[in-house]
């Protein structure tokens, strides 16, 4: 498997898991809040994979474009996320 195609997966997974997570209701039209947890835990796994591939390959010094920029995605998408989940936590 190729490294783009390994980055893209991981991505299809997590947007998946998060489209779910952000559209959940009960039948009685309360907010199911236990998807926040899961939610909050992939998106935080999400970063840190994309910040261990970014970190492995600048200690080899292999500054290939395919691969750096799906791992600076993974980086940068959750943050906005987390942020959001965390705005909502202090609400």
């Amino acid at each position: 498997m190729s490294k783009i195609a390994a980055a893209e997966q991981i991505y299809i997974r997590d947007r998946k898991a998060l489209r779910v997570a952000f559209t959940r209701h009960s039948p009685h039209g309360n907010t199911d809040e236990r998807w926040k947890k899961m939610a909050h835990v992939s998106l935080v796994l999400t970063f840190s994979l994309g910040l261990m591939a970014i970190v492995f390959w600048s200690i080899r010094r292999d500054f290939d474009l395919s691969w750096w920029l799906p791992n600076l995605y993974l980086i940068v998408y959750p943050i906005y996320f987390i942020k959001k989940l965390l705005e909502e936590k202090h609400e």
